[in-house]
């Protein structure tokens, strides 16, 4: 769920980037939503060997440009291995977020944005006061299908980290996993189980709410 607000905030920037007449928009476009489309576990791959601290792309790259000091095990280290898998969950799920909102900016009342346009609103109080508002039901469903996808990841973290480094991007999938198949504690595996279900199907119904008012 950390991921929510990143992965909103930034497909609704790019939402309103390609909803303008840009020059190789489908392109852009197209490129954005590939990483949705790619299976998870090369995703992973990749990342992981862009993350490794000896030879990784990341870590190559601050050396060359003289940021030596940054580099550092990515995935090895609690304070970094959570918002390093965070940004590989944005990087391949913002583009679902940004169909979803591109479509819902290409279907706003067009008389109502040229009438603010009119009344002398500038682009920034256009986006604030007037295309926000409208798109707010459409951002919250795509919040909860972003929450209702955190909810369920596993492989992401189980090939990256394992929930490691000491339980530091542990998530319910993964507890769940451990308690279940490491440690044999069934109980535990099915109290959280339960939980889980209980949550998704909170946050379902929230869901079901936004798309009503919609």
């Amino acid at each position: 769920m950390a991921r929510t607000p990143l992965e909103v905030g930034l497909g609704f920037g790019l939402a309103l980037l390609l909803n303008r007449e840009l020059p190789g928009r489908s392109l852009l476009r197209t490129l954005f939503f590939v990483p949705v489309v790619m299976s998870l576990i090369v995703v992973t791959i990749i990342f992981q060997r862009i993350y490794e601290p000896n030879s990784g792309l990341l870590n190559t790259f601050l050396r060359d440009v003289g940021l030596g000091a940054l580099a550092q095990s990515w995935l090895g280290d609690p304070s970094t291995a959570f918002p390093a898998v965070i940004a590989v969950s944005v990087w391949k799920n913002v583009g679902f977020s940004l169909v979803i909102l591109l479509a819902g900016l290409q279907s706003l009342p067009q008389e109502v944005i040229e009438a603010a346009r009119v009344d002398g609103a500038n682009g920034r109080q256009l986006i604030l006061k007037v295309i926000t508002p409208l798109m707010r039901p459409i951002l919250g469903i795509t919040a909860v299908l972003s929450i209702i996808s955190g909810l369920k990841v596993f492989d992401l973290i189980f090939i990256m980290t394992r929930g490691g480094p000491t339980f530091s991007t542990e998530v319910f999938a993964t507890m769940l996993y451990r308690h279940a198949f490491d440690l044999n504690e069934m109980g535990i595996a099915s109290s959280i189980a339960v939980i889980m279900v209980v949550v998704i199907m909170g946050t379902a119904w929230l869901q079901t709410v936004l798309l009503h008012e919609r």
